[in-house]
């Protein structure tokens, strides 16, 4: 029996074949953040979950992830807020989003405070 029942391992190479940005960097940088999260042992579902959310940022996002300030995320995640996403939903994509900014040892958005943005605006 394989380790892989649910065939996750197939689903992930789907996903990551599938993400096709306009902004060609933000799908490297999404693509290069996997291997590294892979490297520490994530899981293939949460691999998923990060991928299907940083697309989402990627689409909505005015700036690219690697010139992203602080503004850009603020924006975002008011836009974020608008939509009818519930709020689990909300805080798991600005997790990924944190997280992405967290590989890629950024200090110019603070980052540990982006829960009080969603938490402000509900």
């Amino acid at each position: 029996m394989s380790d892989d029942v649910y065939q996750n391992r197939k689903w992930m190479q789907s996903i990551l074949k599938s993400l096709e940005l306009e902004k060609k960097e933000d799908e490297e940088q999404i693509k290069a953040f996997v291997k590294v999260r892979e490297s520490k042992g994530v899981s293939n579902i949460r691999l998923c979950k990060y991928v299907s959310h940083l697309k989402l940022a990627s689409m909505h996002m005015k700036a690219q992830f690697k010139e992203a300030k602080r503004k850009d995320a603020e924006e975002f995640i008011a836009w974020l807020n608008s939509q009818d996403y519930a709020t689990n939903t909300v805080l798991d994509i600005m997790s990924a989003l944190k997280r992405l900014f967290q590989n890629r040892n950024d200090n110019k958005i603070a980052l540990k405070h982006w829960h009080n943005l969603h938490n402000a605006s509900s």
